[in-house]
């Protein structure tokens, strides 16, 4: 199944990079990769963009399960949002953890956001 939008990324994902993500044309996300376990975690901050609220922080957590599957453990810290912001955060959300679905079924990190 081909995903419904293709963001564009660019930096890299090492301790300390920054991150700049644009989906569909829309104002880019900026965020700072905070710490990384590579093929099993992730933590950022976000610096600026539309309802990317600066400070607030993310951490995804992947481990491999007995059968197969793989777990995936995601934490986000925000200050409060404004309503009116809500669906697109919730629509940025499902663009990165569908993308995260395709790198843990791939392993191929050119599909990563």
């Amino acid at each position: 199944m081909e995903p419904l939008v293709h963001p564009e990324v660019t930096g890299d994902f090492t301790e300390g990079s920054e991150i700049v993500c644009r989906l569909n044309g829309r104002p880019s996300i900026r965020l700072r990769v905070t710490s990384v376990q590579p093929g099993s975690a992730i933590s950022f901050e976000a610096l600026e963009g539309p309802f990317a609220a600066p400070g607030a922080t993310t951490s995804i957590q992947l481990a491999g399960a007995a059968d197969g599957r793989t777990a995936v453990s995601l934490r986000h810290d925000t200050p409060p949002i404004p309503e009116e912001d809500l669906a697109a955060c919730n629509t940025y959300w499902g663009v990165l953890l569908g993308e995260l679905r395709v790198y843990c079924q791939t392993q191929s990190p050119a599909t990563l956001l």
